[in-house]
């Protein structure tokens, strides 16, 4: 798909919009990604970008640390991505330009089961469990 065009009262910051669950916060990257969740939502480096044609993965926390507020947690962390539901859609604004995905998949699991999908966001279910908890988008704009 071509790139969205580009909107100067968009923000210079990266930042992710869950309207429906109340998240907005920016996308940090880099490849300290402990220290980097302390903050909030990371990029994995080793995968795309909205301006790309790969798969992006974004990752938080859902439940953050004993010192973070609830609004913290509501607003920078995934602790209300469970309450998102297939149709939901995600804004992400990358370099002044706004894409927008519409989530098509939920799933709890282990892995990421599907790659093919434009955007994938998970975070964890319960502080120490293996399963995570994943959503699956695609790029409708």
């Amino acid at each position: 798909p071509s790139l969205p065009p580009v909107d100067f009262s968009l923000p210079i910051t990266n930042y992710l919009k869950i309207e429906k669950v109340g998240i907005e916060t920016d996308v940090l990257e880099g490849e300290d990604y402990e220290k980097i969740l302390e903050n909030g939502v990371w990029r994995v480096s080793d995968f795309g970008t909205p301006e790309d044609n790969n798969a992006i993965i974004l990752v938080a926390h859902r439940f953050g640390y004993f010192n973070w507020t609830q609004e913290q947690r509501d607003i920078h962390s995934f602790f209300n991505l469970p309450n998102t539901r297939v149709g939901d859609r995600i804004e992400i604004v990358w370099n002044q330009r706004k894409y927008i995905y519409e989530i098509y998949k939920l799933e709890e699991n282990t892995i990421i089961t599907d790659y093919d999908a434009d955007l994938i966001l998970y975070t964890c279910k319960l502080y120490n469990s293996p399963v995570r908890i994943f959503r699956y988008a695609e790029r409708v704009n």
